[in-house]
């Protein structure tokens, strides 16, 4: 007696549903109903499969009776095959045809059963027993065949030729690349041997397949596709196959030619076929088109095509790849499609329509705007002034409307100061905005800008058409201006004509102080004639008395003073007073036309051989080149087209300082010349053995220091520059040295003179000197400030408490905060500029200063956060700078930011109750990606009974990126997005201003 074990596994009973293979041969109506149910299972794929498997393609022993033979009666392919074979390979069809022989879903299968099912239409069609892969030789068609039904078996074994030959090919390939590499045991997929037959039968390439193809686009005969009921299962009274070809369908041209140039079409771009590839995606797209015409007239879908397969967005992608695709592309590439084409003729409805959408990020459309104004200035063809205001005009709506954006909407009103012109660009642009589909919140934010826009300019009527105002906000600004009297706002009087001398020269003395350099001579002439009498002084009143704002510098004087009294005399000095004055007005041009007057006026040849006349000559040499170098610093970073020029006279300045000249120039002229080589990078020229100068001795040391970071040298201390510079920050009792014979610069001409600096290399290393005095004096590595190059320097000072600590930071901020106005988005310059907030103990100002740089480093959110831009020290100062502030929940977003997340740190800021507005503690629940800090958050406000809020963490908790099984991919996306999120925040509380 057998004995049961009770723990043995027992076989699972079948389910009342579950329907056997047998079952369908036996009643092949089952099939019918199987197929018709929503989600049938097995599905219609693994039916095939299935078939396939059960009874292999073995012929029975009986041979092929070959075409052309004696014999009078030829064996059916029931006899030869097998009735149960025939009435499989019958059910198999039936799936295929249910599946609308959609070769994507027949290709599923492994090679063998694609190559057999392919068999096995062909045979059933032919009414003959037929073997793959087919020869040129013609099939002839049995008595159970339909020419009709094989027509259609070769459309779909040729089209599958052409899709399979890739696979082929890749799998030769990997067989020949394996071949005896594989150790014994091991696992491979290689082909059959009847695969590589079948393979090798097609290579190089199916033109067979292609001519077939192409013939039947060309012929306008129909074509038959094989439907489901067209093929009849065998039954148990049925001797022979007997299929109903009656049922088959005929389809339109289109719809085949469709199909077969799309097979053409990826063929083609398999083989590098390119220019093949693109005709017949051009031909599969127009027919596509026509196709769904013809069913939608008849009421049907694109679902209901009887053999076309065609997926849109794939045939978008062979469009694109053959460059022929017609569809819209989004607004940024299409923006850039404008800008590299240099067409500019649509950019402005690009623009405007982002308005709406806001797909564009703002920082492409700031380059933009930058590109076009150089563009303007470069005199491009296709650039006009209307294209550059129009996009400043859109890019200042954009900022207004979008949220996310960390610009500033004051940029329109800064360039163009309120000119009427203009600003009627900026409103006909604000009226299309409002006419299209704006949200509320949109309008609410301009309508916020006019608000005060109108306080700046008089624009009631204007902004009235805009409808944005209501006639309260209107009448209140409109009467709040202060209206000026006309009298008060004439810019011109007129003297009347009296013949009176005193008026006369009156009138001639204004027009001199008004004259440009081409007036002042004629007047000069005039009223030299004409001087008044000084009674107080008992002496004829000088020209150059009638303006206090006429100076000249005491070397000038001296040389003036030795000329006779007469015209030149005076005309030099009212040149060089009105020279001087224009350049303090920014006014370069003028100021160096009306200095070349007057240098023409001393080579006149009855007095250029003067000794005093030819010594003012060269002095105004001197000054003109001080005009330029003025113009070109404050052009910076413009590059001025005369800068080579500019520079070889920089070095005559130096060099007749060291040869001695009679007409050296002045120590101003002197320090604009030294300032400017190193602003052009000409470090070598400043490297002289005989330094006569102190300023041309530091200039000389950091130029060397330069000269050596270029040379791979950055290992080497640069002694020479740190003795020179530190010294200037001794105290003596309490004060600064600045004795006038130390050989050395003073405190306050250092400041002066590296204040004429603009070149970033230089600026960098004066900055990381300063840098570091100021780490060595203060001697605390928790406020340490750091920047690039300082490397450079020595690590310790003897007696560093005889240095003034304040001093130091004094010309370092100074330095600093003049280049920052070039360059301000220099992240190592940002970075210190935060460093030393932090370390004078300003947290507001840090804080924005490390805001400001992340902002900068990730173009303005767009990038992500990486190192070196952050790291840890970094983070810890502005976590430090956001409690001092007592804004606890930035901190504690700021901990995530850590390398290795301080959790003690995290949760003691949550824990912290801040008063201060600024927190917005909720707000940031969005930004944070921990679970652990958000887990803490939760029981957090759990003890404390604020149900609301610890379900608004949940909420946070339970999305989906954030769940702990993801990837590391997943998490680090879902991190990166958050940190953009939370940046943008912090820049619109420290750094934009209110509008």
């Amino acid at each position: 007696m057998d004995i049961i074990d009770p723990l043995r596994p027992k076989t699972v009973p079948l389910s009342a549903e579950t329907i056997l293979w047998f079952e369908f041969l036996l009643d092949p109506e089952l099939l019918t109903s199987h197929l018709n149910k929503c989600s049938p299972n097995p599905p219609p794929i693994e039916l095939i499969e299935k078939f396939l498997t059960i009874f292999p393609d073995n012929p029975g022993e009986s041979a092929v009776t070959p075409q052309g033979s004696d014999k009078e009666t030829p064996k059916s392919i029931e006899e030869i095959l097998g009735r149960k074979q025939i009435a499989l390979k019958i059910l198999t069809l039936k799936v295929a045809s249910h599946l609308k022989w959609n070769l994507d879903v027949i290709e599923t299968l492994n090679l063998q059963k694609q190559i057999q099912l392919l068999d096995d239409l062909c045979t059933v069609t032919s009414g003959t027993l037929v073997s793959l892969p087919l020869t040129s030789d013609e099939v002839k068609i049995g008595p159970q065949g339909s020419r009709g039904a094989f027509e259609f078996a070769l459309l779909v074994y040729h089209r599958w030729t052409l899709r399979v030959y890739k696979i082929f090919k890749e799998a030769l390939l990997k067989n020949k690349a394996n071949f005896g590499l594989n150790p014994a045991g091991t696992t491979t997929d290689p082909i059959s041997l009847r695969d590589e037959m079948f393979a090798t039968a097609m290579d190089p390439i199916p033109q067979d397949s292609i001519n077939y193809l192409l013939n039947i686009c060309q012929n306008p005969e129909a074509i038959a596709v094989l439907t489901y009921d067209s093929l009849i299962p065998l039954n148990a009274t049925s001797e022979y196959t007997s299929q109903n070809f009656r049922f088959i369908k005929f389809i339109s041209k289109c719809e085949i030619k469709t199909q077969i140039h799309f097979d053409l079409c990826k063929f083609f771009l398999y083989v590098n076929s390119n220019a093949l590839a693109r005709q017949h995606a051009i031909d599969c797209r127009d027919n596509l088109r026509v196709l769904k015409l013809e069913y939608e007239s008849r009421g049907e879908k694109p679902a209901d095509f009887l053999l076309c397969h065609v997926p849109e967005e794939e045939l978008e992608g062979c469009l694109l790849a053959c460059g022929v695709s017609d569809v819209k592309h989004g607004l940024l590439q299409r923006m850039n499609e404008e800008i590299v084409h240099q067409r500019y003729s649509n950019i402005l409805e690009i623009l405007e329509r982002d308005n709406i959408e806001l797909e564009i990020p703002f920082v492409h459309r700031k380059i933009l705007e930058l590109d076009i104004e150089e563009a303007l200035k470069t005199g491009e063809a296709n650039v006009t002034k209307d294209i550059e205001i129009s996009i400043i005009a859109l890019n200042t709506i954009r900022c207004l409307v979008d949220e996310e954006n960390c610009f500033q909407t004051t940029d329109f009103m800064q360039k163009y100061n309120g000119s009427a012109e203009n600003l009627s660009v900026l409103l006909q642009a604000t009226a299309k905005f409002l006419a299209s589909e704006c949200p509320q919140r949109s309008r609410d934010r301009m309508a916020q800008y006019y608000r005060s826009l109108l306080v700046k300019v008089d624009i009631v009527k204007e902004v009235r058409s805009l409808n944005l105002l209501t006639e309260d906000e209107l009448a209140f600004q409109a009467g709040s201006r202060f209206v000026f009297p006309q009298i008060s706002t004439q810019a011109d009087w007129r003297v009347p004509d009296l013949s009176h001398h005193r008026l006369e020269v009156g009138q001639l003395k204004r027009q001199l102080i008004n004259s440009n350099a081409s007036d002042v001579r004629k007047l000069c002439r005039k009223l030299g004639s004409m001087k008044e009498y000084d009674e107080g002084r008992r002496r004829p009143r000088e020209l150059w008395e009638i303006n206090a704002s006429w100076s000249i510098p005491i070397p000038l004087q001296s040389v003036l003073k030795s000329l006779q009294r007469g015209f030149l005399k005076d005309f030099a000095y009212i040149a060089l007073g009105k020279a001087r004055e224009l350049t303090n007005r920014k006014d370069f041009t003028g100021a160096v036309a009306m200095l070349t007057v007057l240098k023409t006026e001393t080579q006149r040849s009855e007095i250029a051989n003067t000794a005093a006349v030819t010594k003012m000559g060269k002095l105004i040499a001197w000054e003109i080149l001080l005009v330029q170098i003025c113009q070109c610093l404050n052009d910076w970073p413009k590059k001025h087209p005369d800068s080579a020029s500019i520079g070889a006279k920089c070095k005559q300045c130096i060099l007749s300082l060291q040869n001695g000249d009679a007409a050296i120039p002045r120590t101003e002229i002197l320090e604009y010349s030294i300032a400017m080589l190193l602003n052009l990078s000409d470090w070598a020229s400043l490297i002289l053995p005989d330094k006569r100068s102190p300023i041309l001795e530091v200039s000389s040391a950091l130029a060397g220091a330069a000269l050596d970071i270029e040379k791979g040298k950055p290992s080497k201390i640069c002694r020479e520059a740190w003795d020179l510079v530190l010294p200037m920050f001794l105290t003596s009792g309490g004060k600064r040295s600045v004795s006038r014979d130390s050989p050395t610069l003073a405190a306050n001409n250092f400041s002066a003179f590296f204040g004429k600096l603009r070149e970033p290399f230089i600026v960098s290393i004066i900055l990381s000197l300063l840098a570091k005095v100021v780490n060595i004096i203060k001697d605390d590595t928790n406020v340490e400030i750091s920047c690039d190059y300082m490397f450079l320097w020595p690590a310790t000072i003897s007696n560093s408490n005889s240095y003034n600590l304040r001093a130091v930071s004094e010309a370092l901020s100074h330095l600093l905060d003049q280049n920052l106005k070039f360059y301000p988005q220099n992240i190592s310059w940002l970075k210190l500029r935060a460093d030393l907030d932090y370390l004078n103990g300003d947290n507001e100002a840090a804080i924005k200063g490390y805001v400001n740089a992340l902002i900068s480093g990730t173009e303005y959110c767009t990038l992500h956060l990486q190192k070196p831009l952050i790291d840890d020290a970094v983070v810890r100062r502005m976590i430090k700078c956001s409690t001092n502030l007592g804004c606890h929940m930035q901190a504690t977003v700021l901990c995530q930011f850590l390398d290795d997340v301080d959790y003690g740190l995290a949760f003691k800021c949550i824990s912290e109750k801040s008063a201060s507005f600024t927190d917005a503690i909720d707000t940031y629940y969005s930004c944070i990606w921990d679970v652990t800090i958000l887990e803490f958050i939760i029981n957090l406000h759990a003890k404390k009974n604020e149900h609301t809020r610890k379900l608004q963490v949940i909420s946070y908790m339970s999305q989906l990126e954030l769940n702990a099984n993801n990837n590391e991919e997943i998490k680090r996306e879902a991190a990166n997005n958050r940190k953009m999120k939370f940046l943008r925040a912090l820049a619109k509380q420290y750094m934009l201003q209110e509008m």
